[in-house]
């Protein structure tokens, strides 16, 4: 048996309890195809970094598992024609990855989780559209100092040539 590495992208508009039911039914895939869970890390919603069926954002799934390598291409097929799935890539690992203590992780069934998440999603928009306000008065800042040493340029080549006669 090998170690694989899962993430994938789960529909931004699902509520938790259907974001629950699309985690729980690729896991029982994995199990169903012989495989063995060794972690499941909910990443939460993040924006994409390129818009994927018209979504910004997506919910992000780690799964950590064991199983045989011929099922490889049978599961990544079927995780394809999920609809519920934006899109997922499958790695495999050298070694066994360290099983991650729940007490750090946000568990699937808090209601809480979601609210909070949005909350975090909608901070980093506000975070992202602050700098975006910020870098544009740099650059109008930049372009006012150019125009002005322009202007200081040409006055000082004005005053230059009359010196010179």
């Amino acid at each position: 048996m090998r170690y694989y590495e899962a993430l994938f992208i789960v529909h931004p508009n699902y509520e938790q309890d259907r974001l629950i039911s699309a985690v729980d039914t690729v896991e029982n895939e994995i199990l169903k195809r012989g495989g063995k869970m060794i972690n499941k890390i909910d990443w939460g919603k993040r924006r994409l970094a390129y818009p994927i069926d018209k979504q910004k954002y997506g919910n992000y799934i780690l799964f950590h598992f064991e199983s045989e390598p011929g099922i490889l291409s049978e599961f990544t097929r079927w995780m394809e024609i999920q609809s519920s799935i934006l899109s997922q890539i499958i790695v495999k690992l050298e070694e066994k990855p360290e099983i991650i203590e729940r007490d750090n992780l946000p568990e699937f069934d808090d209601d809480n989780v979601i609210v909070a998440r949005e909350a975090e999603v909608k901070a980093a928009d506000e975070t992202e559209s602050e700098a975006e306000q910020e870098e544009e008065a740099e650059d109008s800042a930049e372009a006012e100092a150019e125009e002005s040493s322009e202007a200081d340029g040409d006055s000082d080549s004005d005053d230059s040539s009359v010196e010179e006669e």
